[in-house]
Formats: C-alpha cells, sequence, structure tokens
C-alpha cells in the first residue's frame, strides 16, 4: 500500500514537471546611449542651457601675502536633460579634482578649457551621463592671485604691503571661482591668517580660531549673480554707523587716517535718496563701504559686488566721489538683486544706477557740483560719440568685456533724456516696476511701460539712441519780429568730429529728438523733432540769453541769431551749469566745423569775469584742449591768450594758500598755476595782472588754423 501511494506521487510529480513552462532566458544587458555632444561656445558669450545652479557652498582659503589660493565649490544643480558635460565659468583656474553625485551615482569629471566670446570656459567632462533631475558637483580648484583692481581674486598694495585682496567678480573668464551664469543664494567660507578681517556679501555668522588662522563662515546669501558675491581680506579696520536701517560700516587700510564719520553720512544720504526714489529698502542687510584716501588704489568700478563698494576721494573732487558712491549704491538694485542676463540691457541697468547715483549725489551737494560732473561725464561720452569709431550701446560689433565709462554716462545721459521730456516721475515709475517685477525682465519691458504710462513712443525713440551710435547736433536759429515776438527754427544733424563727407553724401542717421529751450523770461517751450524734420519754438519778447538744453538731454545745441538780435552768450543770466555747458558747447560746434576759431576764443573770454570755479575749470580744459593741437606757430599766441585769462583770477588767489582755505580755492589756484600737469598752455605766468592783448594780437590768438583731428577723450 505504502509502495503504491510512493509511486503515485512520483508520477503525479514527472507529469506536472512535463507541463511546466521551460525557465526564462537571462536578461540582455542594457546598452546606455553615448551622451549628447558638448554644445559648441555660443556667440554672445553666454553659457550653454545644461543645467541650473540651485545654491552654492564655496569654501576658501586665502592670504592676500600668497601669490595663490585654494577653494572647494559645492553646487546643487538642477540638470535640464541628460549630458555628459557641464560648462562653467572659471577658466583660468587650475582643477585639482570634480565629481557628480546624481542620485546613487557618484561620477568623476576631467576637466579643460576651452575658448569662448568671454574669455577661457570650463569644461567638466562626466565619466557617464547624468540627468535629467538634481544632481550636487563638487570642484577642488586652485587660482592665482591677480595684480589688477578687478582681475578676479586681486591683490592691492598700500604702502607696499598686501592690504586687500578682494573679488568682485572681475573681468569675464577671470572668475575666483567655478560657476554657472545665473542668480542662485551663497553660503561663503574663508579661511584666512588671523590677523586679517574678512568681510563678505552677507554678515559673518561664526568665527574658528585655529591658531595661526581663523575661519570666518557668513550667513547664506539673497539669490545673486556669481560675479556679484563681494569678498574683502585684509589688514583692515570696521567702523560701524548708528542709525536706522540698513547697517552701515565704513571699511579701511588699517591705520588709515580717514574721515569715516564723513563717509558713513554721505553713504547714509545716498542710500536714503536711492530708497525714496525706487520706494524699497536696500535689497542686503548690510553695506559696507570701503573708504580709500586719494593715494590708494580704486578699482575702476565702484561697486564691488552686494553690500560692498567703494568711496574714494581724489584731491577737490567731492561731487565726483558722490556721484560715484551714489551709482554704486544703486547698483545694489540694479545690477547686483535684479538684473536681468542678457548683455544688451546692460545699458539699462548701468544707466539707472548712474541716472539715480546723480539724483542722490544732487541732494548731498547742495552748491550743485555734482550737476556739472554729470554734465562733464555726458560731454566726454557725446564727444566720443561723434568719432566715427564710435559703436552702439546694444551692438554685436562691441566686444563683451568693452563698456567704457563714457558708456555708463551715455546710459545715464538716456535716462536723463526721457526725464527732461516726460519728467523724472514718469522714469522713476518705470524703475520701480522693474526692481518690484521679476529678476530677468528686459529693457524692452521697461520702455513698454512708459509707453503705456505717458502715451508715448518711448520704445522707438530710443532705439535710435540704442541700436546705433552717434549723437545729435541741435541748431537754434532765433529771430525776433517788430511786435516782440520771438521763434526759433530748431533742427539737428548727426554731430561728427570725423573728415567731412564727399558732397552729395548724406548721413542717414536720424533720432526722435525732444528739445526744450528756456529763455531769460523764464519761457520753456519745447519741440519734438522726428528723424531729421525741423520744428518750430516761440515766445513773447526778445530774449538777450537762451539755454538750448536745460534739461540736458543727450544732444549737443549750437545756437545763433538772425540779424538784429542781440544774443548774449549762451546761458549768460542762467545757472553755473548753463555756462559750462556753453563753453563745452562752443568747442563741440568748433570741432564740428559749425563756427570758427575766433568765436570759440570769444567764448572763452566772455568768461573772464565770471567768478565761477567750474567755468575756469572749463576754460582751462578747452585752452588746455586746443593746446595740444595748436600748430607750433599759433601756440605762442594762445599762450598769450591763456595767460589773459587767468592772469585777474591768479592775481586774486595769490601765491599762498591761507588758512583754513577751502579745497575748491586751493585746487582753483593749482588750475591757474604754471606748469600745471606738464600742460603747455598754462606754462607762462598768470601770477602777475597783465593788460589785455591788443586787439590785433587778439585777433591773431583767436585764428589758429583749423584743428587737426584730435584724440578721444
Amino acid at each position: 500500500m505504502l509502495a503504491r501511494s510512493l509511486l503515485a506521487a512520483t508520477l503525479a510529480v514527472t507529469l506536472a514537471g512535463s507541463c511546466a513552462p521551460p525557465p526564462a532566458p537571462p536578461p540582455l544587458p542594457v546598452v546606455e546611449p553615448p551622451p549628447p555632444p558638448l554644445p559648441a561656445p555660443r556667440d554672445d558669450g553666454r553659457l550653454p542651457d545644461l543645467a541650473n545652479a540651485k545654491a552654492y557652498a564655496l569654501e576658501l582659503e586665502i592670504d592676500p601675502g600668497a601669490p595663490e589660493y585654494r577653494g572647494v565649490v559645492r553646487v546643487e544643480l538642477d540638470v535640464l536633460a541628460r549630458t555628459g558635460h557641464f560648462v562653467l565659468r572659471g577658466g583660468a583656474l587650475t582643477i585639482e579634482g570634480a565629481s557628480v553625485r546624481a542620485g546613487a551615482l557618484d561620477v568623476r569629471a576631467e576637466a579643460h578649457r576651452r575658448p569662448s566670446a568671454l574669455g577661457e570656459e570650463l569644461v567638466l567632462t562626466l565619466a557617464r551621463a547624468v540627468g535629467p533631475g538634481p544632481a550636487a558637483l563638487e570642484i577642488r580648484f586652485r587660482g592665482r592671485v591677480g595684480r589688477g583692481p578687478i582681475d578676479g581674486l586681486a591683490r592691492a598694495d598700500v604702502a607696499g604691503a598686501p592690504a586687500l585682496a578682494y573679488a568682485p567678480g572681475g573681468r569675464r573668464g577671470r572668475e575666483p571661482f567655478p560657476a554657472l551664469d545665473g542668480r542662485a543664494p551663497f553660503t561663503l567660507t574663508v579661511q584666512a591668517p588671523r590677523d586679517m578681517t574678512v568681510t563678505s556679501s552677507a554678515p559673518e555668522e561664526r568665527a574658528v580660531d585655529l591658531g595661526t588662522h581663523v575661519t570666518h563662515r557668513f550667513a547664506t546669501t539673497s539669490a545673486i549673480p556669481p560675479g556679484e558675491l563681494a569678498l574683502l581680506v585684509g589688514r583692515l579696520d570696521v567702523t560701524s554707523g548708528p542709525g536706522d536701517g540698513p547697517e552701515l560700516r565704513v571699511i579701511t587700510p588699517r591705520g588709515a587716517a580717514l574721515d569715516t564719520a564723513g563717509v558713513l553720512d554721505l553713504a547714509r544720504t545716498l542710500v536714503s535718496s536711492a530708497s525714496d526714489d525706487l520706494g524699497t529698502k536696500l535689497p542686503f542687510a548690510r553695506l559696507d563701504v570701503l573708504a580709500l584716501g586719494p593715494e590708494m588704489l580704486a578699482p575702476p568700478d565702484p561697486s564691488l559686488g552686494a553690500g560692498l563698494v567703494v568711496a574714494a576721494e581724489p584731491l577737490g573732487a567731492r561731487a565726483t566721489t558722490a556721484m560715484a558712491l551714489g551709482a554704486a549704491i544703486a547698483r545694489q538694485w540694479f545690477g547686483v538683486a535684479t538684473s536681468g542676463v542678457n548683455d544688451d540691457d546692460r545699458w539699462l541697468d548701468r544707466g539707472a544706477s548712474c541716472w539715480l547715483g546723480a539724483r542722490a549725489a544732487e541732494r548731498a551737494d547742495r552748491g550743485g557740483a555734482s550737476r556739472v560732473a554729470k554734465w562733464r561725464a555726458e560731454a566726454r561720452a557725446m564727444d566720443r560719440d561723434a568719432l566715427s569709431r564710435a559703436t552702439a550701446l546694444r551692438s554685436r560689433e562691441r566686444g563683451p568685456n568693452e563698456w567704457a565709462p563714457e558708456d555708463d554716462a551715455k546710459s545715464e545721459a538716456l535716462l536723463s533724456t526721457l526725464a527732461a521730456w516726460l519728467g523724472d516721475d514718469a522714469v522713476l515709475h518705470a524703475l520701480r516696476a522693474r526692481v518690484a517685477g521679476p529678476a530677468s525682465s528686459p529693457a524692452h519691458e521697461l520702455l513698454t511701460e512708459i509707453d503705456r504710462a505717458t502715451g508715448r513712443d518711448v520704445s522707438r525713440m530710443m532705439t535710435g539712441y540704442l541700436d546705433a551710435p552717434g549723437v545729435p547736433e541741435i541748431n537754434v536759429h532765433v529771430t525776433c519780429d517788430p511786435r516782440k515776438r520771438w521763434h526759433a527754427e530748431v533742427s539737428d544733424e548727426p554731430l561728427s568730429f570725423a573728415p567731412a563727407r564727399p558732397v552729395g553724401e548724406s548721413d542717414p542717421r536720424t533720432w526722435i529728438v525732444p528739445v526744450c529751450v528756456l529763455t531769460d523770461g523764464g519761457e520753456r517751450p519745447c519741440a519734438e523733432l522726428a528723424e531729421g524734420a525741423p520744428s518750430l519754438v516761440a515766445g513773447r519778447g526778445c530774449p538777450t540769453s537762451l539755454d538750448p538744453n536745460p534739461g540736458r538731454a543727450y544732444y549737443r545745441a549750437y545756437v545763433s541769431a538772425s540779424k538784429g538780435v542781440k544774443l548774449q552768450r549762451e546761458g549768460a543770466r542762467t545757472d553755473e551749469l548753463a555756462r559750462v555747458a556753453a563753453i563745452s558747447n562752443a568747442e563741440s560746434a568748433f570741432r564740428s566745423g559749425k563756427i570758427a576759431a575766433t568765436s570759440l576764443l570769444e567764448a572763452l573770454a566772455a568768461a573772464d569775469d565770471d567768478p565761477s570755479a567750474e567755468l575756469v575749470r572749463e576754460v582751462t580744459r578747452v585752452l588746455e584742449d586746443l593746446d595740444d593741437v595748436a600748430p607750433s606757430d599759433a601756440r605762442e599766441r594762445l599762450r598769450a591768450f591763456a595767460d589773459a585769462r587767468f592772469a585777474p583770477a591768479r592775481s586774486k588767489l595769490g601765491w599762498e594758500p591761507k588758512t583754513d582755505e577751502p579745497r575748491e580755492r586751493a585746487d582753483l589756484r593749482a588750475r591757474c598755476s604754471p606748469h600745471r600737469r606738464g600742460s603747455r598752455t598754462t606754462k607762462t605766468s598768470c601770477a602777475t595782472p597783465a593788460a589785455a592783448p591788443s586787439a590785433g594780437s587778439r585777433a591773431r590768438a583767436r585764428s589758429p588754423p583749423r584743428r587737426r583731428p584730435r584724440r578721444s577723450r
């Protein structure tokens, strides 16, 4: 019985096995497709769109006296698509190791460099592809300490000692650490010698004493562009200022005897002005002002990044200092906190910063010197724009790194032109909208906002100034009728200091130019010149003086009068700025061939009795320019003319400074002194009162031969 049961069970198992499916074959190996090829460098200098940075953790080991520094950066990434490469800024760095963690994968990366439109890019080639999705990138690197003021991480020597090392972003391609484009929060840790002060874009959270060195850890910043992460390391003194609002501190080289209280007061005034104009507080909890004396090396750009600006005070230039510091403070809203990533919109962020900074400086400087300093910057920009080699603010011919102070001045002047045309409130309304809106809003949206608010075609007008080089020259011809009415025909043409065009060849450049004129009777009629068509403005009476550009819009102006109209020189009875602008415009008209040398020298001679120090400076500048290009046979007559101009002022000032003499007076004496800056114009003494030249000698002095092309200022 038992045997029969075992046999039945055996048969059942055998039959069941014969009906089972065959075993599954082993799975085929998964062949990962090759990663997409490395994208080529972009023509606009932007990095390829492979990943976005979500956050940075940056650790640096820095000694300002050493030639190199070390660091490690950890970047939280959002990888946009499957890739085997990452491309970053920082091509000048030496990479000691790099890896990427994506999920469970830990992938090594090899680094190399490649050229791009903005310098060398850093390319990481991964051992295997990653993404899309989150990832973490770690790079260990070394960098050389630069010598230039904004050469990556750079050193500035004070009295022969390495006192400062700062990383304001540097030139493109010289970034002090590997980074992607776009904005992200930064958490910075810096290890430095214990006798060094370290400051950055955020308050310091803690410091760990390691004996000979100290590790400084800073709070996490808001989202900022990598190039705006500020870092300052050196033997420094820090002075904090009381008051409401953001924390203000003045940083000076250790032991430097500088007016920190005055710098704090000026910075507080400028911050308050910009905050009021924009209707919002400073976007950072703290603002550090690096104060430098005239003998110390100052960087070209007073904005060293988020929360760090520079105040440098050369001799006799408080107004210029206030303007530069005001622009750097305004850049904390524009270009640092809310700037777009499109280089074509750079004019807006730079121009808005300068425009707001000039407004703040004017409030801080009640004497009006800042208005004159602003005009002089704009005049230099217009003179450069009149040269044949000028390039447009938005032009592919302009290299990505080619941005000069004249570009800042022109950008600011365009906003001043809008304000003169539409009023300050219209411009402020648009700037407030930009600050409150998305950080990447392009500039054309701001112009569209002004279009909507004013009902004017501002976008079309600004395109003429932004997309083509040049500056209009406005001709104002004044006529009076027997009924004591006056009218002025206003026309424009491109200002050019280049040789005359061939007969029959016209200049195709045109603009929409808002022009206002201000008479000594207080009338201020305005006209809009549309693409070269003339217009008329009119008023009552017959003016004896006329200012053709009271709003200081972006144009040069030349005023003439019909027979019987006795106009004094432009702006004669208006403010100091109008008188300075009149001299500047007269020189421009001479250079463009509108007036002869005699007319220019008559305008200079008409300023003899004007006590304005700013006007003396302007006359001096014009005479120096003439001396630079005057033929040798006319130079002695020009020097005699200069002596006659400055002899009265020099006799009043005297040779020796007086007790507690204002700096402006000392600067004015220097401008009337012989051998000033080696200028040929004032090499003869103007200390002794001299009689005016005879009519014949003055006529000869006023008629030097037509000047040859001169260098750009």
